[in-house]
């Protein structure tokens, strides 16, 4: 059973305060820097995520990919397909888990983008939920696999 993720929590407290200083500051004044700052740490999150669920090795996947500290989307799909292959899934579940790849990937791109280019507060609060849902799932899945009755 996987453990708590406290420095995840952690994280997650700074991502909020960031939002709300950002989001109750004067509007005269720029926020795009605590913007900037949560979506970083909305990608801090999402590889320590990667890190709990598939832990860095330097062995690599069956197709070849690597597996290192710094390939965590990699790491990800491989944990995807573990769990999708250890217990059979109903379709709905199996849909479920076959769309969370494409979705980690698309959340990254937009926490990606907080490093590169300002954001917009809209972007960065749909970065933060979207990372928390996210982080929710894994954990859940790397704790107990969906199960179905068929």
């Amino acid at each position: 059973m996987i453990e708590t993720a406290p420095a995840v929590l952690v994280t997650f407290n700074a991502v909020f305060r960031r939002l709300r200083d950002a989001a109750w500051s004067d509007p005269t004044v720029e926020s795009a820097e605590e913007l900037s700052q949560a979506v970083t740490s909305c990608r801090r999150v999402l590889k320590a995520i990667a890190d709990r669920v598939y832990p860095p090795t330097t062995q690599e996947s069956a197709t070849g990919n690597k597996l290192d500290d710094q390939r965590y989307r990699n790491r990800i799909r491989e944990f995807i397909k573990s769990v999708s292959q250890s217990k059979p899934m109903g379709d709905v579940y199996q849909k479920m888990v076959e769309g969370l790849y494409d979705r980690f990937v698309a959340l990254d791109g937009l926490a990606n983008k907080g490093v590169h280019a300002s954001v917009a507060l809209n972007d960065a609060e749909l970065c933060a939920i979207q990372t928390y849902i996210m982080a929710g799932e894994l954990l859940r899945l790397a704790r107990r696999p969906l199960e179905t009755d068929s």
